[in-house]
């Protein structure tokens, strides 16, 4: 078996929307083992800065791989920013009021 090394171009969600043209979102899905917390405030800080790029849901995991307070926090964080939460769970829906 072999392997190539290649590399990849990392972008931060500010990049990605700019880079893409990105006008709106209209379903944000997050699945990153553990890491949805970390990558959600990013896309928090975006959203401050361009209302027009909320998207109308987002589902994140809220599992045993993710802090249950870094969650509670990061769905207050959105509920203040418009959201309401639909389900939570092993994952945590929340939509665009």
């Amino acid at each position: 078996m072999s392997f190539t090394s290649s590399r990849t171009k990392l972008l931060n969600v500010s990049e990605l929307v700019s880079e893409f043209d990105v006008s709106g979102i209209g379903l944000l899905k997050i699945d990153t083992e553990g890491h949805d917390n970390t990558i959600l405030a990013g896309f928090i800080e975006l959203f401050d800065i361009s209302a027009s790029l909320k998207p109308r849901t987002i589902i994140f995991e809220t599992n045993s791989l993710s802090s249950t307070d870094v969650s509670n926090k990061t769905i207050a964080a959105l509920e203040a920013r418009g959201y309401q939460v639909v389900s939570r769970g092993l994952n945590t829906t929340l939509v665009l009021s």
